[in-house]
């Protein structure tokens, strides 16, 4: 039985504007309270022009937009914390026969495990503590199957055995992301508007990638094991990226008709891989004919109230205005940060909400697709989302956010996010500027807030947003492979973007974006990778269970305990000798040297798995 205060500790948070900057002005709230999203975080009439937020504790900023190009407040700081401490059965993260339990307290407590204190060589129990400004979470890894007695402050709590019969097991997958228009081209037509295959690619490039392609290479996505194709958007548009969307319901012509469409949802099914299609419903490109009649007639337009403008042009704004670094040559209407061909739909329409719904259910009724990715998904209202979830519980709702904010924790705002936040901690790890406490703190206190929805997380390292991981490595190998073995050893949706798996470099968009070289695989880096999907399907561990670290030796690493498994990935040292008490997985940078011995050379790392551990 857990006692004390069991609720998660949320505290509210109220934000206004001054009355007087209000005169029927829209006023957005902007800053890692919520990704720096564009509409989520509105202040209206509607609501008074003042809402509430109930956040747990942190260190959050945010500044106030004035019909999006205008700041009109200070960056502000809010410091959240919550007097006493939680701890509760909601307040913990389980999988495959562990939980790691949780316990908030904006004070220091005094905690004995067990009769012996956190951390020490008594203990039975993995734990530790993380400190921040705003208070402190101890955690604490249990075995299910078994009892725990806890002192906090004197008080003695006790936590219970977990029935196995109710256990949630997590969901683990690998996702392959392509970019349509640079992964294969097949009987496309010839055209001058086609950059060269192997050229590098500009912000205005045409490949000719195309759906024909993506179905002619069904067979290599099943042998790298995919379980998730998911495709950059397809809908009709002007651009390579489309992302400003022309029109919902057609296929570029580029990259082939709806006919290829359906074939290839029904290729990847009798493969067993399911469909994410890329939905962009915070904008679309001034081509729609819904912009394009507002152009035309204005305010008499009946999509008028589809956009939102802030004054009485009505002209097609071909710029960029930069208004975060002061640019005031900016568009009468709302926008994709600024970006004058992308403007920006109205999401407290209901119309416009309804046409988007009927946008999701189309292509799912007539296609069969499996999945949404919510393109500037920090920008999409609550309400909307969950609307479209509600419709569509039967797939997988990934949003594209780039931070670790809480409010994307919510139930129904999406199953996961786009975990670029993990990315981070993964490359500050591989490349030495964080330790493996500071690695495990960071997720540790991103498990904190996101619990379950860890498991829907889409995990990645690169993508057609960052620089490619070979590129942000210099081509290190070791790093490289290391930074994908923790990747795919961690619960959640394993990304493989489109090219990593054969050694593709690329800087920033638009050289992420690279073709595919299908004539020159760097089958070292292939070879790799199949291993590690290949792992991913035959070893539960890889899918499931509680990371935390391991220290034999000397030799410092990552562990993963399961019921009936563990793994330990051991990397980071100077030369050392190590005997394997199990089966090595896999690696790099180590040498057999006697008996069930290895030795670790720098910058190697080895993959050790145990059986009952």
């Amino acid at each position: 039985m857990l006692i004390g205060r069991r609720r998660f500790p949320l505290k509210k948070i109220k934000i206004a504007v001054k009355p007087r900057a209000i005169r029927n002005n829209l006023f957005y709230i902007e800053g890692n309270i919520n990704c720096n999203g564009e509409g989520n975080l509105v202040l209206a009439r509607e609501n008074g022009y003042s809402l509430n937020l109930y956040l747990p504790p942190g260190e959050y900023d945010y500044k106030v937009f004035m019909n999006q190009y205008h700041q009109v407040e200070r960056k502000k700081k809010i410091l959240v914390s919550r007097e006493g401490y939680f701890l509760g059965n909601h307040l913990k993260y389980e999988s495959s026969g562990f939980s790691i339990y949780f316990i908030y307290s904006s004070t220091p407590l005094s905690i004995i495990i067990n009769g012996s204190r956190p951390n020490s060589k008594q203990s039975e129990v993995r734990s530790g503590k993380i400190t921040r400004k705003y208070g402190r979470i101890y955690y604490f890894i249990k075995d299910n199957g078994s009892d725990l007695s806890l002192t906090i402050n004197g008080k003695t709590q006790n936590i219970g055995k977990t029935d196995d019969s109710v256990e949630k097991k997590t969901s683990s997958k690998i996702i392959y992301q392509i970019f349509p228009d640079r992964f294969f081209k097949y009987k496309a037509k010839k055209t001058a508007k086609f950059s060269p295959w192997r050229s590098l690619p500009e912000h205005t490039s045409f490949y000719g990638g195309n759906l024909k392609g993506i179905i002619r290479k069904m067979q290599y996505l099943g042998n790298l094991n995919i379980e998730y194709l998911y495709l950059n958007p397809v809908f009709k548009s002007h651009s390579n990226h489309r992302y400003d969307v022309d029109d919902y319901y057609e296929i570029d012509p580029m990259l082939g008709t709806k006919h290829d469409f359906k074939e290839l949802v029904e290729q990847a099914h009798r493969k067993g891989i399911k469909i994410i299609m890329d939905m962009v419903f915070n904008h679309t490109s001034t081509y729609h004919r819904f912009f394009e009649d507002v152009l035309k007639n204005g305010e008499e337009s009946k999509y008028y109230g589809y956009y939102i403008f802030h004054g009485k042009s009505f002209k097609r704004f071909m710029g960029h205005c930069n208004f975060s670094n002061g640019d005031t040559n900016c568009p009468s209407y709302e926008t994709f940060m600024g970006y004058g061909m992308m403007p920006k739909l109205n999401l407290r329409n209901d119309e416009v909400r309804d046409y988007l719904r009927n946008v999701v259910k189309y292509w799912k009724n007539e296609f069969g697709i499996d999945g949404i990715r919510y393109d500037v998904a920090n920008s999409l209202p609550y309400s909307f989302v969950a609307q479209i979830m509600s419709d569509n519980t039967d797939m997988i709702h990934i949003g594209e956010v780039w931070c670790a904010s809480p409010l994307y924790a919510r139930k129904g705002y999406y199953d996961g996010i786009t975990n670029y936040f993990l990315r981070d901690q993964i490359l500050s790890l591989v490349s030495g500027k964080k330790t493996i406490k500071e690695f495990l703190d960071a997720y540790y206190e991103f498990l904190f807030i996101y619990r379950e929805k860890v498991d829907k997380c889409m995990n990645l390292l690169s993508s057609h947003d960052v620089e490619r991981i070979k590129t942000v490595l210099s081509g290190n190998k070791n790093n490289i492979l290391l930074a994908h073995t923790i990747l795919f050893m961690m619960n959640g949706y394993s990304l493989i973007y489109y090219g990593d798996e054969i050694g593709t470099e690329g800087g920033k968009d638009p050289d992420c974006r690279r073709a595919f070289n299908w004539n020159s695989h760097d089958s070292f880096f292939f070879r790799y990778f199949k291993r590690l999907t290949d792992l991913r399907r035959e070893y539960d561990i890889m899918k499931h269970g509680i990371v935390t670290d391991v220290n034999r030796a000397g030799l410092r690493g990552l562990s993963k305990i399961s019921r009936d498994e563990k793994l330990n990935l051991y990397f980071g040292n100077k030369v050392k000798k190590i005997k394997i008490r199990g089966k090595i997985l896999a690696g790099r940078g180590y040498l057999w040297v006697g008996h069930e011995t290895i030795e670790m050379k720098e910058n190697g790392f080895v993959l050790e798995y145990l059986r009952k551990f």
